[in-house]
């Protein structure tokens, strides 16, 4: 199965057998996985939202990849205000800058008014491009059993989605409201009423040509079988023939040499 080669461990509630094992398995487990690359763009989904008092706005979140630092200016997702870090915390402690992987508490000015609380997320300004379509992958469940409306969840964000599939596990997913994805994303597709299990998905492209003409469907559907997920700036050069290196980037692609 796709879990052979993890590793098991019995383990009691009741008793605390096996709980030392466990959390050994874990720091292994952690320890192999790839470093976040620290000078990544900022994206930091909101699990909370709070005032303290003489401090204003803070905010909570896991940050997972890239550095916020004192004095940062972030956005917030769909791009209408700036906020300007006043202050971090990172497991309790004071810090003037933090890498992901972390969970941090920030404190946040600007925006009188503002809106932030969970599944709202802060940007680095000018590098997000945000997107209300966008083509996918399904890991786990046919395309075509899923329902034409469900829910999208990536970081803190719960987004109804309607779903267009386009081959066996591919589809286009239109968001009701725009969230800031990249190529290479992974996220969870889940059915109102739990009715099946949620599934995964990988996202191919947040700037996906229009379905309009006739044969375009099947077209894109070609298209997107050959497509794995990793950005790739070659391909995506192929592919639109023209596009802006800014644009590129936003969309979690690397741009080809010049």
């Amino acid at each position: 199965t796709s879990l052979g080669t993890v590793p098991s461990v019995a383990v009691s509630a009741v008793t605390g057998t096996g709980l030392d094992a466990l959390r050994g398995e874990l720091a292994r487990l952690s320890a192999a996985l790839p470093d976040p690359p620290a000078d990544a763009d900022v994206r930091l989904w909101l699990d909370r939202a709070f005032t303290v008092r003489g401090h204003g706005t803070v905010v909570t979140g896991t940050l997972g990849a890239g550095t916020l630092r004192v004095g940062d200016r972030l956005v917030t997702g769909d791009g209408t205000t700036a906020l300007r870090v006043r202050g971090l915390q990172c497991l309790h402690e004071e810090r003037t800058s933090v890498s992901g992987v972390a969970r941090v508490a920030v404190n946040v000015h600007g925006g009188p008014g503002t809106r932030l609380g969970r599944g709202e997320v802060l940007l680095t300004p000018d590098r997000w491009l945000l997107t209300t379509v966008t083509d996918v992958r399904v890991h786990g469940t046919p395309v075509a059993e899923f329902p034409r409306t469900v829910t999208l969840h990536i970081g803190t964000a719960a987004v109804p989605v309607t779903v267009r599939p386009l081959g066996e596990d591919t589809a286009r997913l239109t968001l009701t409201r725009g969230l800031p994805l990249r190529v290479g994303d992974r996220a969870v597709l889940r059915e109102a009423g739990g009715r099946r299990a949620p599934c995964g998905l990988t996202v191919l492209d947040v700037a996906p040509p229009g379905l309009t003409r006739r044969g375009a469907a099947r077209t894109r559907a070609a298209e997107l079988t050959v497509m794995s997920g990793r950005p790739d700036g070659a391909a995506e050069l192929r592919r639109r023939r023209l596009v802006r290196r800014p644009d590129l980037e936003a969309m979690g692609i690397t741009a080809p040499g010049p």
